[in-house]
């Protein structure tokens, strides 16, 4: 008996001489080695670490010690809670309970935090396996002592820790899958949380107390902990509720008003820091609704009480505003938004104080719309002007599309709301509009998202102006007619004022976004708000601010192009050139021969305007033809001056004008002429106009624009030779080919003119065939080739007769004959970095697999047929996948941009055409098999997806080719793979953390089920019994896995097998599950 106990000392001194040496190198700044350490200790026996660290917790004086005995006795419960007894269970809750009234005082904050959670996932654990509610109930009679006493800190973290670990569901957390954790948390929200609730609303003599850090913290409780609490029922995959769902039971805690004054008036006279708190708590019981209300009426009485407490907290924070009480700013607009979003707009103009309430919403808006302009880098008050934007555009505009729908019904609002509302609208988008013209605008180091921020806030802008347009155009004609009178005096020798460009893309950008919507449907209509509004002018066209404003665009445009094409081109900025040039393109979707269908009536105001358009198409063309003349190598000018002629273009109903139009015909004349200004676009512009061209020309005068392109083809081909070699060449060849692919792209407007391109290209295929054998070298040719290939692919192939898809796909056929005929298998450098000769030939491969990929697309989407078909697709296809599969290495697999794109066109290949796998050569099959296995071993989804739907074409391919005697040969290396892939795939599932969307289960469970159906039910249970053997609960895996599996083998009348692999599918998906928690 004492050889036991001296062995069993022996092992408590051994881990408490580990946690020693670890708090001794966490000391020294040796992080890693001191995990280590802890590490080892927690290999002992559970029991001899129970004893060793609840005695070092008692005894030690150390933080570094205590705080990693603490640690390690959390690490060993949660691990090894079901296997402890009952009762060792509930000695463990005593002690710590006893070491928290003990000890509390004298331990680290560290090791005190530690220890509440300790206490509260020991309290949730012994929840789930006993009597529920016996360990909380014990905590929450420590907190109400605590919070009675004089230690109020430690019963405040207790209810925080106590929240906290209950509300979270995460599965695999504690051992526990998510339908655990969400039936402990219903059933701790039902019998503790009210007592907790209780409990801290009772201490409000906290309050009253001097600030302090205990202060501070039971705001936070409140703020983050009680309010914070998701209290509807969850499903695995929703998202916690923006606002609080309560039931009547709650109306005691939640609509408390003494509580609400009391942090109210705490709020005028504390810290910044419990400010923030207190206004988190005021935001969260805006967004209080649900069955706690007993009818409407008390819904709104609430709803207008809690907006009166978020406008006093609200001019508190913005009057004599700092950056220190931004968050508080920007906490009040949020308090608006949620007091929103749990609401309807009817709710707020049935409110008694509307007026009021609007009015003060107004002015808030409109001081944080002012400061913006004042401190245009605070991220406080740019958050708060996204969230005030946000909510008047969408929540308070609702209100006067009702209005105006229902006209004066009581119901829905009265007149002197819609003029109130109208009021707001002009103030704030003035407040803005002066706002924004005191900000720098044009960063040019400004980043996407900056980007994007920026034009965000300024078309929420805009659609508030929209809802008083007149008024807001005549504000931003005003201005902008003082910018442009700036201009005029730059011709006398004066300078622009250093805020000029900065505020005219604002009145810009805000004004085009006001008149047009931007166009993302086909056919843009003219917002119907302006319409209304223009019927008020039909006797006046001329005073319609629309018109008016968008003819001082075009002047304005004009005066900044004949600027820049002066000596003064370095005083305009390309920014404001390429915001005008973008805003008439987007007022031309709408208003240039508009659309009768998208505009249910239009009026004679906009129709007629500009000489019925056609003035307003010469101008743009003109516009558009300087800008990219004066700008060729500025792609936000080009971009948005292709922008223009393209929304010209594709109008049908202007193609016959635009044929004879001067402007249009100078623009063809330029883009062929050797001397023209275009000739310094950059290909992919002149790819682009070409295009703009061919559609604008009509669908029989466009045929005219195509001798030149095809002369220029030829007489350069006629010129190969020593000119191969010379820069000049070759850019004159790459600028051919990208004319002919804008002519290409330009044939997916209707069946007519596809025919005239495909009879005028099939006459280019074979010089462009000769081209690729003179260039075989060049890179930049050879890519060029295969995208214009690819642009056929995608704009003829869904219409052409079979006899000419196949005419088509025998030159893809030659063009990669031709490329591999010179280009020898040579595998990408496995060097660090890249020589310029691999990243050619990594450019070549991406359109090369980009080219195979689209037509796999095209043939999976059915277009293809079997009649009058001289050759295969399959084919063609899986010629380029010789030549790519033989490059295929580690090197190869490890570059993004080619790993994509050829795992994409591999599964497609492999999935469409299985029958024809036995084509690829056998020793490239231990390739497809390097690959695949690479494929199911990333993280990304994609690529997961594309290697499990690979193996499951190989699986079909093997199961089908197996009863061919003349195709069993072929499979033999496949016959060793499958059972690879499939061990593979379980070592997966079991074993690694990848990423479980369901679209990635959806394909795993696809492949398990092809490997399955051929190798057999009892081979895949083996070789799962193979994978597990050796982890501790494989007998739960093992059954898991067997019910997934008969499923399969499950033969009755009836069950398809689409039905039997959805079946498999859930089984699977299950299966999954348990490995993850068990891995967890």
């Amino acid at each position: 008996k004492l050889q036991f106990l001296y062995f069993i000392g022996y092992k408590m001194d051994a881990i408490t001489g580990r946690l020693t040496a670890a708090a001794a190198k966490m000391a020294q700044g040796s992080t890693a080695e001191a995990e280590q350490l802890v590490n080892e200790a927690a290999t002992s026996q559970v029991d001899h670490i129970l004893q060793a660290t609840t005695s070092l917790l008692l005894q030690t004086d150390d933080p570094y010690c205590a705080h990693f005995a603490c640690g390690l006795l959390k690490k060993v419960a949660v691990r090894d809670w079901h296997s402890l007894p009952a009762a060792a269970r509930q000695e463990l809750f005593s002690f710590m309970t006893t070491c928290l009234s003990t000890r509390g005082g004298s331990l680290h904050p560290r090791t005190l935090e530690q220890l509440y959670s300790l206490i509260s996932v020991i309290t949730k654990l012994g929840w789930s396996t006993g009597p529920e509610g016996n360990q909380a109930s014990c905590i929450v009679g420590m907190m109400l002592e605590y919070l009675k006493g004089e230690n109020k800190m430690c019963g405040i973290s207790l209810a925080k820790h106590l929240i906290m670990e209950f509300q979270s569901t995460e599965t695999g957390s504690l051992g526990m899958v998510w339908e655990q954790h969400e039936l402990i948390r219903q059933s701790f929200q039902a019998q503790a949380l009210p007592q907790i609730f209780a409990i801290v609303f009772n201490a409000q003599n906290i309050l009253s107390a001097p600030a302090g850090h205990y202060r501070e913290a039971f705001l936070r409780l409140i703020a983050e902990g009680l309010l914070s609490w998701d209290y509807t029922k969850r499903r695995p995959d929703s998202q916690p509720e923006e606002c609080i769902k309560v039931t009547v039971e709650w109306r005691d805690f939640m609509l408390n008003k003494s509580v609400i004054e009391a942090l109210v008036a705490l709020h005028g006279t504390t810290t910044i820091e419990e400010k923030h708190h207190i206004q988190i708590a005021i935001i969260q019981l805006c967004g209080v609704h649900g069955s706690i209300f007993v009818n409407k009426q008390e819904r709104l009485a609430w709803l207008e009480y809690m907006l009166n407490v978020a406008f006093e907290l609200a001019s508190r924070s913005v009057q004599n505003y700092t950056p220190e009480c931004g968050s508080l700013v920007f906490a009040s607009c949020q308090a608006f938004q949620k007091a929103s979003w749990c609401s309807t707009s009817n709710d707020w103009y049935m409110l008694p104080s509307f007026a009021s309430i609007t009015t003060r919403l107004t002015e808030f808006t409109s001081a944080i719309a002012r400061e913006h302009g004042n401190r245009p880098d605070d991220e406080w008050i740019i958050e708060s002007v996204d969230t005030l934007l946000c909510l008047w555009s969408t929540h308070l505009i609702d209100m006067l599309d009702e209005m105006m729908f229902y006209g004066s019904n009581q119901d829905v609002g009265k007149p002197e709301q819609k003029t109130l509302l109208r009021q707001s609208c002009k103030a704030i988008f003035e407040a803005f509009v002066d706002g924004q013209m005191k900000a720098p605008t044009l960063d040019t180091d400004e980043g996407a998202h900056e980007k994007e921020y920026g034009d965000s806030t300024r078309s929420f802008v805009a659609l508030l102006g929209r809802q008083v347009s007149d008024e807001a155009l005549a504000i931003l004609i005003s201005r902008l007619q003082t910018l442009m009178g700036h201009l005029s005096h730059v011709t006398q020798g004066q300078t622009l004022p250093d805020t000029f460009h900065d505020v005219l893309f604002v009145i810009v950008t805000i004004g085009c976004a006001l008149v047009a919507d931007p166009g993302e449907s086909e056919i843009p209509g003219i917002p119907v708000v302006l319409v209304e509004a223009a019927r008020l002018h039909e006797s006046k066209p001329d005073s319609n601010g629309v018109v008016f404003f968008v003819g001082l665009l075009f002047n304005l445009l004009e005066g900044l192009l004949s600027m820049a094409r002066a000596d003064t081109a370095s005083s305009v900025s390309p920014f404001v050139v390429s915001a005008t040039l973008s805003g008439l393109a987007r007022w031309a979707r709408s208003y240039v021969s508009p659309d009768r269908d998208a505009n249910i009536e239009l009026t004679p105001v906009f129709t007629s305007a500009f000489d019925d358009g056609k003035f307003a198409c010469e101008k743009l063309i003109a516009l558009s033809t300087q800008a990219l003349c004066i700008y060729p190598s500025d792609p936000e000018v080009t971009g948005a001056a292709i922008e223009v002629l393209m929304s010209l273009s594709l109008k049908s109903s202007l193609h016959s004008w635009l044929y004879s139009c001067s402007s249009w015909s100078v623009l063809a004349v330029q883009e062929n002429a050797e001397n023209s200004p275009l000739q310094n676009l950059p290909l992919s512009v002149r790819r682009s106009l070409i295009e703009c061209l061919c559609l604008g020309s009509g669908k029989d005068a466009f045929v005219n624009l195509l001798p030149p392109i095809e002369q220029a083809a030829k007489g350069l081909l006629s010129q190969t030779g020593s000119c191969v070699s010379e820069n000049k060449y070759v850019y004159k060849l790459l600028l051919v080919l990208s004319r002919i692919r804008g002519v290409c792209c330009s044939s997916v407007q209707g069946h007519q003119r596809m025919d005239a391109v495909f009879n005028w290209i099939k006459s280019l295929f074979p010089v462009l065939i000769q081209l690729s054998d003179v260039f075989h070298s060049r890179c930049d040719i050879i890519v060029a080739l295969f995208e214009l290939l690819d642009d056929l692919i995608k704009a003829q192939t869904a219409f052409l007769e079979d006899s000419q898809v196949s005419v088509l796909l025998q030159y893809c056929f030659q063009m990669m004959e031709t490329y591999r005929k010179h280009n020898a298998v040579v595998q990408i450098s496995s060097k660090r970095h890249k020589s310029t000769d691999d990243e050619d030939k990594a450019d070549t491969l991406v359109s090369m697999m980009v080219l195979l990929k689209d037509i796999v697309n095209w043939d999976m989407l059915g277009y293809s047929g079997d009649e009058g078909r001289r050759l295969d697709a399959g084919e063609i296809v899986l010629l380029g996948l010789h030549y790519i599969i033989g490059l295929v290495n580690t090197e190869f697999l490890a570059d993004s941009a080619l790993a994509d794109i050829f795992f994409e066109l591999l599964a497609g290949s492999l999935t469409l055409y299985c029958d024809k796998v036995s084509l690829i050569p056998e020793p490239l099959m231990e390739q497809v098999k390097l690959a695949i296995m690479y494929a199911t071993s990333e993280a990304r989804a994609d690529i997961l997806k594309s290697g499990f739907r690979s193996i499951a074409a190989l699986a079909n391919f093997y199961k089908h080719a197996s009863s061919s005697s003349a195709s069993a040969a072929s499979c033999a290396s496949l016959q060793q793979m499958l059972p690879v892939f499939l061990r593979k795939i379980l070592t997966t599932t079991c074993t690694e953390r990848l990423s479980w969307e369901s679209c990635v289960l959806s394909s795993m469970s696809n492949a398990v089920n092809c490997l399955v159906s051929v190798m057999g039910i009892d081979t895949a249970v083996q070789i799962l019994r193979e994978v597990v053997a050796a982890h501790p609960l494989h007998a739960r895996l093992e059954a898991a896995f067997v019910q997934a599996v008969t499923v399969l083998g499950n033969a009755a009348p009836g069950r398809t097998r689409r039905v039997v692999a959805e079946e498999f599918g859930k089984q699977y998906e299950r299966f999954a599950l348990v490995c993850r928690t068990v891995r967890m």
